[in-house]
């Protein structure tokens, strides 16, 4: 099959969504498709700007009359048999490639909203909206349990299914462990916005920090974004022997950073579909330590409960970071857990769900265009 894979960021930038249209894309190519990866800023598809709404950075793009006639000329050229679009609550490209280019369409929902009332009003505009989206596609994805909430079926009857993200779990997984000496390394990467929370992450820093415990850890915080200055601040206040605080990692880099660690935590308090950064950490054989959103308690389930901690409780994240550097044995454990649930989310194992839907899709473009 000729699959267009269509992102409403750019996919220079790193992010899940990227992450998992990059792994889909090789994994679907390395099985015999032929497949193409647009975005803003890519093959002179406009460019993206970045904005914050309820403490979640995204990017707003829109491809010109004159960009998207030559767009449109390629693809009739190459003629795709499927389009699928990813973030299509994301303005505007991702509506506009939709409603032009002429093969079986596809829509992942990645999103999910914030508990405020601006995330209330974002759930009510899903709800109305989602079905003119899904009145005018052949199948649609959801990453998890969670944006399935507020859609609503369309007048053909296409309904979601739950597929979670395929992400290329293989440099993860391959990654060796470095001897370390001296203190255990706590990480975190990702974004520093509101939604991260990287505040309860930086009072339990403080907290064991004021424990002067021979087993504290150094915490190495790696990112950008809005609440930088929160972590300059904390790093003024403690001394770079307790934290270190580099830019966002390249993926060489990331791998450099999770050998040497010892647990990672993810505070995120909200606006997690998924978990791709858990998954990519257990994959490496990291324990983790993630907050109990949505999102992440969904993709982790019973088997991955322990690994969960109350999302604004510095404290009780403080003793779960020394309980578990202490304690070898449930630390071991929760490894073991861990590689298990990453292993059910590698593209390996997720990639002929995938052409399934494609095909399906497909079928389904085929028969409405001869009832037409």
């Amino acid at each position: 099959m000729r699959i267009l894979l269509v992102s409403a960021y750019d996919l220079s930038r790193p992010g899940g969504v990227q992450s998992h249209i990059h792994s889909l894309a090789e994994a679907l190519r390395q099985r015999g498709h032929d497949v193409k990866c647009v975005g803003p800023g890519q093959q002179g598809l406009g460019a993206a700007k970045s904005i914050s709404l309820s403490g979640t950075g995204f990017e707003v793009s829109f491809v010109s009359r004159v960009s998207l006639q030559q767009f449109l000329k390629e693809m009739a050229a190459w003629t795709p048999d499927v389009v699928h679009v990813h973030g299509i609550w994301v303005p505007f490209l991702p509506i506009q490639i939709l409603r032009t280019v002429p093969a079986a369409r596809v829509v992942t929902f990645h999103d999910t909203t914030a508990p405020s009332f601006s995330g209330f009003l974002l759930r009510q505009a899903f709800k109305v909206l989602s079905r003119l989206v899904l009145a005018n596609v052949d199948a649609a994805i959801v990453v998890s349990r969670l944006p399935l909430a507020h859609l609503r079926p369309g007048r053909n009857g296409v309904k979601p299914v739950i597929l979670s993200p395929a992400v290329d779990l293989a440099p993860f997984t391959k990654l060796r462990r470095k001897a370390k000496a001296g203190r255990p390394v706590v990480l975190y990467w990702g974004r520093l916005e509101p939604r991260k929370n990287i505040g309860t992450l930086s009072e339990a820093i403080k907290l064991i920090a004021a424990g002067q415990d021979e087993l504290a850890p150094h915490f190495v915080i790696a990112g950008a974004g809005v609440d930088a200055g929160k972590v300059l601040a904390l790093q003024q206040q403690l001394g770079d022997e307790w934290i270190s605080f580099v830019s966002p990692p390249d993926p060489a880099g990331l791998l450099e950073l999770i050998a040497k660690a010892s647990l990672a935590v993810f505070p995120a308090a909200y606006g997690e579909s998924f978990g791709i950064v858990l998954a990519e950490a257990m994959a490496s054989g990291l324990p983790i330590l993630a907050a109990d959103n949505a999102g992440y308690s969904d993709m982790l389930g019973a088997e991955g409960a322990d690994m969960l901690f109350a999302k604004h409780d510095a404290s009780a994240l403080a003793d779960r970071i020394m309980a578990l550097l202490a304690d070898k044995a449930p630390r071991d454990a929760q490894i073991a857990a861990g590689q298990r649930i990453a292993a059910s989310h590698d593209v390996i194992q997720q990639i002929e769900k995938f052409e399934t839907i494609y095909r399906e899709a497909v079928i389904r473009h085929q028969s409405s265009k001869r009832e037409a």
